[in-house]
This record gives structure tokens, C-alpha cells and sequence, in this order.
């Protein structure tokens, strides 16, 4: 109450009251929840209410892994579903590692596991002619760090398959090695199988993948039982520099997800060769950018823009630092648009997607 007081009268509003001191207290409530379910350790900082942006950073490393290294050693990603280790300690962030942080990964696996014939299976009911083979075919759409993957794997049982697709190499490795025990030496654990793949072509590229014990093939009758995509970029991606994605970071302009696919447009291309309407209404029909005219204008005066430092000076110039209508006017709001537009024009998002839907 006295803290309370103290916002009040320094800051002469309720209001500021509760950004100040109430959410604070929340995030330090339920860090200390998190803390006595799981047997975490953390800093004494955590329950200050005057450190909450330096707290809560801090909390989100101690929870990507119970033990000190940058890989993705967490208990609960990487053992299998038989065991009752990590039975308790599933939280929020159970799945999150270094390389990524999986959403809602406890609504998308209840989700999947509902599908007809994995209830069927569970009340005892999948031995009927129209229920075919009883194994269940699960699709991530979008692997990236593999963490909804190693949740929908942890449930699933013998015989069951995950296709885990990604159009990054990178991500494809990094997830194969995280989900290394499920794929395919131990029988007793479901099976996981890396596709480099776009999620808009899985028609096509999963009806060839076969079984790497019985070599047939695993989509028999052209159906899956579920398919997840978590769309957007990783933030793995987003803090690796030489891909571009970052406006705090200096790289170049490229903000391609597959690097590896040569021959696609990038940012810098469509900064130095498309002209400015066009420029504009990228930056209106992705960004919703209300300074998207003068955006591109001052894009194309500075061409040619090599790096993410060249596109972040061009928009700063015409956009300041801090706006008075409020924060989505101001410069790091803007340039976060700009790179968002950028990015689905060069990977085709909105298409992919739609292709995909269909």
C-alpha cells in the first residue's frame, strides 16, 4: 500500500499507478508460482516491483532450460513420453529454448489430439474398417525450433508420425537434432521425420516420404489427422544478423526464410528496383504504414540500400524519434512495420498461405 501511495503521488494518476506497480506484482506473482511448481532458481530481483522490464527478462532465460548451456537440454522437450519426470513441470515455457518459444503449445497439442481417430483410439474404437491403419499423422507445418513438435511428440504413442516441415535448413537441423531420439531407432517412441519443405507445398512433398524402417509410404491414402502452422518469423531468425530481419542489428538486407533457395527476390531488391508507388503500397498493404508515402520516397532518394542499417536511416529521416499521438507514430514502431512489410512481400507469405488453405 505504501508503494502504491509513493506512484500516486509522484506520478499524480492512477493510471501510471497501474502500469507502475500492479503489473509488476503480477509478473512476479506468477514467477513465484512458476518457481515452487517447478524447482527453478531465480534472483531475488524477480519480486521487485521497481525492476520489472530487467526481472522479466531474466526469468524468460532461466525458464528456456534447466540447465546452463545455449542447447536445448530441457528435461521436457527431449524425454520420452513414458516418463513421469517432467510430469509436473510443464509450465508456459516448457517448450522454449534459446532458438525459439512455442505459443499456446498446450491449446495446439489438445487441439491436434482431438482429431476423430485419436479419439476414436481412446475409447477403444479404432479397430473399424473406415479407421484404417490406427498409427496418427500429424504434420508441423512451420518446425523452426522444433518446440511444438517435442510437446505433440511427447503424447503421441508407438507408431505414430510427425512430419516436422520447414523451409530453413537451419531451423530443419537444429529441431532434427533436438527430436534426435525420435527418429526412428527406438520403436517404442513415435516417430519424427524432417521435410524441408514450405508448408504450401506439403500436397506434394509428403505423398513421397516413406518410412525409414518398412520403406512404404507413410501418407497412404493422401490424408493427414492434423496439421499445425505457426506463422511468422522465429525469433531465432530475427536475432541472427546475417539474415536481415532486425532493425537493431546490422546485416544485409535480405529477410529471405530460405536462404538456401537461390534465385528469390530480397529486401534489398525491392528497396533498389521497385518503384515508389509501388514501395508505398507494400508498405500500406502489409504494414498498414501511415507514412508510407514518404517512406518510400525517402527510400528511393537513398538507394542504392545494401544493409539494415541503410533502410533503418532511410525511414529515420523522415520519421521522428518519439511522435506525440502516441507510440505507433514513432520510430521504432515504424521501422518494426516496414521490415514486417518487407518481409511477407519477399516470402511470398500471403500467397504461400492462401496456397496452403486450399
Amino acid at each position: 500500500v505504501s508503494e502504491r501511495a509513493r506512484c500516486v503521488r509522484s506520478s499524480g494518476s492512477r493510471r501510471d499507478t497501474k502500469m507502475r506497480f500492479w503489473k509488476p506484482c503480477v509478473y512476479a506473482a506468477s514467477l513465484s508460482t512458476i518457481t515452487r511448481s517447478t524447482g527453478f532458481t531465480f534472483d531475488q530481483t524477480l519480486t521487485s516491483a521497481h525492476h520489472r522490464r530487467t526481472s522479466f527478462a531474466y526469468s524468460q532465460t532461466c525458464l528456456f532450460s534447466s540447465s546452463p548451456s545455449d542447447t536445448d537440454d530441457a528435461v521436457s522437450a527431449d524425454t520420452p513420453a513414458s516418463s513421469d519426470t517432467t510430469a509436473s513441470f510443464d509450465t508456459p515455457t516448457s517448450y522454449a529454448t534459446t532458438y525459439h518459444a512455442p505459443v499456446m503449445w498446450r491449446e495446439c497439442i489438445d487441439a491436434l489430439l482431438s482429431c476423430h481417430r485419436s479419439e476414436n483410439r481412446r475409447e477403444g474404437q479404432g479397430d473399424s474398417d473406415d479407421d484404417g491403419d490406427k498409427s496418427l499423422v500429424f504434420v508441423d507445418g512451420t518446425l523452426g525450433g522444433g518446440g511444438h513438435s517435442a510437446a505433440l511428440l511427447k503424447e503421441m504413442q508407438p507408431g505414430d508420425v510427425l512430419f516436422g516441415c520447414d523451409v530453413d535448413p537451419t531451423a530443419l537441423q537444429t529441431a532434427s537434432d533436438r527430436l534426435s531420439i525420435y527418429l526412428g531407432q527406438d520403436e517404442k517412441l513415435p516417430l519424427f521425420v524432417p521435410v524441408c519443405s514450405n508448408f504450401a507445398d506439403l500436397a506434394t512433398a509428403l505423398p513421397d516420404v516413406r518410412h525409414p524402417k518398412t520403406d512404404e509410404l507413410i501418407v497412404s491414402h493422401g490424408t493427414v489427422d492434423g496439421i499445425l502452422m505457426d506463422l511468422g518469423v522465429s525469433s531465432h531468425q530475427i536475432d541472427t544478423p546475417e539474415r536481415g530481419f532486425a532493425f537493431m542489428k546490422e546485416g544485409p538486407l535480405d529477410m529471405r526464410m530460405g536462404q538456401d533457395t537461390r534465385g528469390g527476390i530480397t529486401a534489398a531488391d525491392i528497396c533498389n528496383e521497385f518503384d515508389v508507388k509501388e514501395i508505398q503500397r507494400i508498405l500500406k498493404v502489409y504494414g498498414d504504414e501511415p507514412r508510407a508515402k514518404i517512406i518510400s520516397q525517402s527510400i528511393v532518394e537513398r538507394r542504392p540500400l545494401l544493409l539494415t542499417s541503410d533502410l533503418v536511416a532511410a525511414v529515420s529521416a523522415v520519421t521522428p524519434q518519439f511522435a506525440k499521438k502516441g507510440r505507433r507514430l514513432g520510430r521504432t514502431a515504424t521501422l518494426a512495420r516496414v521490415f514486417q512489410s518487407l518481409r511477407i512481400v519477399v516470402n511470398r507469405e500471403d500467397a504461400v498461405l492462401e496456397k496452403a488453405l486450399e
